[in-house]
């Protein structure tokens, strides 16, 4: 029969060894779960050769679907919560697969253009970006729509870094990076913020109600 060594008291050598076994193991499962695109956020985007600041973010949350969590996106250049101009605002509506939203490369997908299979994917269909939006006159200087692209989100909670690459209808490009703290958009410190949102819904080609 095959009997089982016994060892001496554990050297101070041992006792390093499976503490670092054991806590590489841990990491790494930690790692695993929390799985996202690696992002270096610059806080500003570039469009038309012009780089833009952007220094506000904000989330609508439309919760789980029965198939993909519906998140949207709104980022600002903010010049003081009193100033009616918002001189940069992107709007980016993203849906995640699964039943809470979990970051990704979202690919843009035309969901009008006749029957799409969006089981299992990271998408977005609809989203733009203006420049100069003035909430109390209702003017806007710049205003396009996105037509194709991708997004990439990491982060949970509050807390996401969004790097973006995006086609626009009008020809042009948006490019950039951001990353914070994200206030629910109807937050009572982002009373513009949610002006904005809502003056540029009027604008921009309809949608149907969520």
């Amino acid at each position: 029969m095959k009997t089982r060594q016994s060892f001496p008291a554990c050297s101070p050598w041992m006792v390093f060894t499976l503490l670092f076994i054991s806590t590489t193991i841990l990491s790494c499962s930690k790692d695993k779960d929390e799985v996202g695109p690696v992002i270096d956020a610059k806080n500003e985007l570039t469009y038309n050769g012009q780089t833009f600041p952007l220094n506000y973010g904000a989330i609508d949350d439309y919760e789980y679907d029965g198939s993909h969590t519906n998140y949207e996106f709104h980022l600002f250049h903010i010049i003081s919560e009193t100033d009616p101009v918002v001189p940069t605002y992107l709007y980016i509506d993203l849906f995640s697969p699964n039943d809470s939203f979990k970051g990704g490369t979202f690919h843009y997908i035309d969901t009008d253009n006749g029957e799409v299979d969006l089981e299992g994917k990271y998408y977005f269909d609809y989203g733009y970006f203006s420049r100069n939006v003035n909430v109390e006159t209702q003017e806007v200087e710049e205003f396009a729509a996105i037509t194709g692209g991708t997004v990439k989100v990491s982060g949970s909670g509050s807390d996401y870094k969004l790097e973006f690459d995006l086609a626009m209808d009008n020809g042009k490009t948006v490019k950039g990076s951001y990353g914070g703290t994200f206030s629910p958009l109807n937050a009572t410190n982002a009373v513009s913020h949610n002006q904005t949102a809502d003056l540029l819904n009027k604008l921009s080609i309809p949608r149907s109600v969520k």
